[in-house]
């Protein structure tokens, strides 16, 4: 794209994209969601496997509210009667549609982050 591209009050569709999925775990975990729903604990554990710095517990939580307000993420609550709560978290198909996209970054990061 380029600058003739976008008359004055558009928006540029990769600034806002960055700009949605600006946290450095957005990506990461729907990722790590893309494979089924997984519950918090879940999650964490493994995104937090997979890295130098894991994340907190309050980092997660604060983002995954991020990405369930972008309809990214969903939360699914369950209860069966005289069962404790479930709440797990899932990817929605518009968080879906970036699986190409973080693909092709995974690979990228595998090609040029570890020579």
């Amino acid at each position: 794209m380029n600058q003739s591209d976008v008359t004055s009050g558009d928006l540029c569709p990769l600034a806002e994209a960055a700009l949605l999925l600006s946290s450095k775990w957005d990506l990461i975990i729907i990722y790590n969601l893309i494979d089924g729903p997984l519950r918090f604990s879940q999650l964490k554990e493994k995104i937090s496997s997979g890295i130098r710095t894991p994340i907190t517990s309050s980092s997660l939580t604060r983002i995954l509210r991020k990405l369930e307000s972008e309809e990214l993420v969903e939360r699914d609550i369950s209860a069966e009667v005289g069962e404790s709560v479930e709440i797990t978290y899932q990817v929605t198909p518009r968080g879906l549609a970036l699986q190409s996209t973080i693909s092709e970054l995974k690979k990228w990061g595998s090609e040029f982050l570890f020579q």
